[in-house]
């Protein structure tokens, strides 16, 4: 819990980019909200990329599909410009 807060106020004002996806154990929360529990941020601006992709087709230059997800549509905009 501790490795994300002394860098909170570094996250102002940006858009995270989570490569994972799942949920914790015992909560069934999601990454994005774990993040945003943990940095006590409930507005974060999260997104999420999914798919099937692996690093090496990546690196070689392969087509690939991803999915960008997010509640915040400003973000996921933003997200799918990069």
């Amino acid at each position: 819990h501790g490795t994300l807060r002394p860098v909170t106020h570094l996250l102002r004002n940006k858009i995270i980019i989570l490569g994972c996806k799942g949920l914790e154990n015992t909560t069934a929360d999601t990454p994005a909200q774990i993040v945003r529990t943990l940095c006590n941020m409930p507005d974060m601006p999260i997104v999420t990329l999914a798919g099937a992709s692996f690093a090496r087709e990546i690196i070689a230059g392969v087509p690939t599909n991803l999915v960008v997800a997010s509640e915040h549509i400003p973000a996921r905009r933003q997200a799918c410009l990069l």
